[in-house]
């Protein structure tokens, strides 16, 4: 019997290799059968970006809600890289921008309060969870309602991140009333393209997040017209 046994555990051994092997010699998606896999899974109509070259959006509805999920090409000094965004538009306008708290010499392109008129900033209450930025709003009312509120400010933290050079950086952008939220071609941060390509289901986890920022922005657009 013990030599049945042996045989036996040889053999389930024999196939978790040939598995591991199987799944390591699976060629890798290319962009185009990831991009239709997302599309699929989104229930979304796929097409070509005629305003970005080599660049496709797919257009889906979550929770009745309108999404769009881009693919841009990008092209630098002879390095061509892609990023994703996620994007939803709420109502109005509203904007709140991120940027890094300047670390001695102020860089130019960071935006300082001291450069927002008084009235756009004054009364902004920027949470500690997030005291690594300076954070500039257009709306104050739903800016300090969107901080106070657990739910919305527990998806902005969870989403920022630092980088190699500890640097704070929040992928979530608010402008003009569009939520996006950059999909990294970083495959040391989250959420980023490779993972996003390994596993399209992440779209639903991610979608969820902007859903709840998203619907809590049109209540309180709501009711500062009452």
């Amino acid at each position: 019997m013990k030599w049945a046994v042996a045989v036996i555990v040889v053999l389930v051994l024999i196939i978790i290799v040939l598995a591991s092997m199987g799944r390591q010699m699976q060629k890798p998606k290319t962009r185009q059968e990831y991009l239709e896999e997302l599309a699929d899974f989104l229930e979304g109509q796929l097409d070509a970006m005629t305003e970005y070259p080599d660049s496709f959006r797919i257009s889906f509805k979550f929770e009745n809600r309108d999404f769009e999920f881009q693919d841009l090409r990008q092209e630098g000094f002879n390095v061509v890289t892609y990023k994703g965004y996620l994007r939803t538009k709420t109502k109005g306008s509203l904007t709140i921008n991120f940027t890094e708290k300047p670390r001695g010499a102020v860089r130019s392109q960071i935006v300082l309060a001291s450069d927002i008129p008084t009235q756009k900033v004054e009364g902004l209450v920027v949470p500690k969870k997030l005291d690594k930025f300076n954070i500039f709003a257009n709306d104050v009312f739903i800016a300090n309602a969107l901080f106070g509120n657990e739910a919305a400010l527990s998806v902005l933290t969870k989403l920022r991140y630092q980088d190699d050079r500890g640097h704070p950086i929040m992928p979530l952008m608010i402008r003009d009333g569009w939520i996006s939220l950059e999909f990294t071609p970083l495959i040391t941060v989250k959420p980023n393209l490779s993972d996003l390509r390994d596993n399209v289901t992440l779209s639903d986890h991610y979608a969820a997040g902007l859903l709840l920022l998203a619907d809590f922005i049109d209540r309180k657009e709501d009711e500062k017209q009452k």
